[in-house]
């Protein structure tokens, strides 16, 4: 079993040519602190995800709501 944590943002992407709101990952690390860190530097438009691999399939779970 494995886990890590991903660091996602609302942003602004361009899709087919046009500006959508959408989600922008911004990291991936193995470090729960790293990926906290980073979060409460812009805690309105951030979140943390925490992935577990059980090797059959992943769970993941928001933990910074």
């Amino acid at each position: 079993m494995k886990v890590y944590y991903e660091v996602y943002e609302n942003a602004i992407i361009t899709r087919n040519g046009r500006k959508v709101k959408g989600n922008k990952l911004i990291l991936t690390t193995k470090n729960r602190a790293k990926a906290l860190d980073l979060y409460e530097e812009d805690e309105a438009n951030r979140w943390v995800e925490e992935i577990t691999d059980y090797g059959s399939g992943e769970s993941t779970q928001i933990i910074t709501e």
